[in-house]
C-alpha cells in the first residue's frame, strides 16, 4: 500500500493506493473509489442531478466540513499513479481536491471541496446507491 499527504486547506489529506482501488482521508471523512463502486464515510446525503445540456450526470454527496489530518508527510500538489491522478488546488473561494479516474471505474472524475463531493458518470449509467449511518456506497453500471 502506498500513501502520500496532500494539501487541503491549512493541513492534508491521505491518498491511499490498494490494488486497483483508492482512498482520500480526511480526520472525519473517508472516500474509496473502487471499480463500479464509490463509499464514502461521513456523508449526511446524496442526491442525482443531470447537466443541462450535457451526457452526464452528477452525484452530489454531502458532509459536515471536512478535518483535515494533524500529521502530514511531505505534502504533494499532484500524485500521478498512471491511472488515478489527484490534484490539489487553492482559489480564493476555498481548497478543492480533483481526482481523475480510470475508465475501468466507470466515472470521469470527482471534485472534493470541504462539505461535498462531485462525481461526474456517463448520463447513461445507472447508479445506484445504498446509505447505512453515516456511510454511504454508491454503484454504478
Amino acid at each position: 500500500m502506498d500513501k502520500w499527504s496532500i494539501p487541503f486547506k491549512e493541513g492534508c489529506l491521505e491518498v491511499r493506493r490498494k490494488g486497483d482501488s483508492l482512498e482520500v482521508r480526511g480526520g472525519n471523512f473517508t472516500i474509496e473509489l473502487r471499480p463500479r463502486v464509490i463509499s464514502v464515510d461521513g456523508s449526511t446525503g446524496i442526491s442525482i442531478e443531470g447537466i443541462y445540456g450535457s451526457r452526464r450526470k452528477v452525484i452530489y454527496i454531502r458532509y459536515e466540513g471536512i478535518k483535515t489530518l494533524d500529521h502530514c508527510n511531505e505534502k504533494i500538489e499532484e500524485v500521478d499513479l498512471g491511472d488515478y491522478i489527484v490534484k490539489s488546488t487553492y482559489l480564493f473561494t476555498g481548497s478543492y481536491i480533483t481526482i481523475i479516474t480510470p475508465g475501468y471505474l466507470l466515472v470521469d472524475y470527482v471534485v472534493i471541496t470541504d462539505d461535498s463531493a462531485a462525481v461526474v458518470v456517463q448520463g447513461k449509467r445507472s447508479t445506484y446507491f445504498e446509505e447505512s449511518g453515516r456511510r454511504v456506497t454508491i454503484y454504478v453500471v
